[in-house]
């Protein structure tokens, strides 16, 4: 018993079908001897199947669409890598696949344990403002102890290589992406190729493990506010830490710049190279679209990508 899947289709349609995916998380489960959940639910729409149960597990399956091996990989090096740590994060209680012996895709799946309180994303909206800055500020403490982690030999996070590679390619693909998001004004996309970088031209900085998605659905809040934690790391990688704060700023604090300052004060200061038009452009070349939720008129009339740098990142 696998999932039956044969096209992306079919994929978008049972991703987050609990009533589907339940019976492969009992099977899972009962592997590792863990405790048969007497509800399953399925937990926010992402990229992969991912069961919420009333034991305080989630099983998280990895397809072979949408990069999941590469994710499954990612994600089962950083638990390794960051175990111990005192993170703010699940942690791994039992890994395995479906199908072990199968001759195609074997269905890997990871069991953590569940992260209690609410996804910031609805959090945030109930918080005064003086809650939102000291929230901040706690998950500048938190990402910084993140980007510390020491790094070590392995496939996915021994070195750099893939950032660069990602850069690369988003370099290629940058000014025809940004015209077909269609977030940008036209003439700010005619400045693109002249504005963005060759990527290895960006003044460097020291590499460090990143998240590489904070967004408002992957840090986790209590009643009070403080951060319960963080989860999601099929995009984590060994990167520049300025990179980490595109989908921060853009994503999780809709670019308030007094929310990026008190975190940047947690983090014990701006990353080397924070300024403007260096931020500009590794958000003009971060893989996600992530002007997708900037409000348009604020972009309409800006002269020049200079001004949006500005109206970004200046603090």
């Amino acid at each position: 018993m696998i999932p039956d899947i044969d096209s992306d289709e079919r994929y978008v349609r049972l991703l987050d079908r609990a009533d589907y995916w339940a019976p492969f998380a009992h099977r899972a489960l009962a592997a590792h001897g863990l405790p048969r959940p007497e509800r399953i639910v399925s937990g926010t729409k992402g990229t992969y199947p991912t069961m919420l149960t009333d034991t305080g597990l989630v099983v998280k399956f990895f397809g072979d669409r949408w990069c999941g091996p590469d994710s499954h990989a990612a994600e089962s090096e950083f638990y390794a890598l960051t175990e111990g740590r005192g993170l703010p994060m699940p942690r791994v209680v039992a890994a395995g696949e479906l199908d072990p012996d199968g001759p195609s895709w074997r269905w890997p799946y990871l069991i953590t344990n569940r992260i209690p309180g609410t996804p910031c994303r609805s959090a945030l909206s109930t918080m005064d403002e003086q809650a939102r800055l000291r929230f901040a500020k706690q998950l500048g403490g938190v990402i910084r102890a993140l980007h510390a982690t020491p790094l070590r030999d392995g496939p996915i996070f021994g070195d750099d290589k893939r950032f660069r590679a990602l850069l690369a390619e988003r370099r290629a693909a940058a000014v025809a992406d940004h015209r077909r998001w269609g977030h940008l004004p036209e003439r700010l996309c005619a400045e693109l190729d002249e504005y963005l970088p060759a990527p290895e031209s960006l003044p460097g900085a020291e590499r460090v493990l990143v998240h590489g998605d904070l967004h408002a659905d992957h840090v986790f809040l209590d009643g009070s506010g403080e951060i319960t934690g963080i989860i999601d790391f099929g995009d984590a990688a060994v990167a520049d830490p300025r990179y980490e704060l595109v989908v921060l700023h853009l994503g999780l604090f809709a670019a308030d710049t007094g929310l990026l300052s008190a975190f940047l004060e947690g983090y014990g200061g701006p990353p080397a190279g924070f300024e403007p038009r260096a931020m500009l452009a590794f958000t003009l070349l971060h893989d996600f679209d992530v002007l997708e939720e900037f409000p348009a008129e604020r972009l309409r009339d800006l002269p020049d990508l200079d001004a949006l740098a500005d109206l970004l990142w200046r603090l």
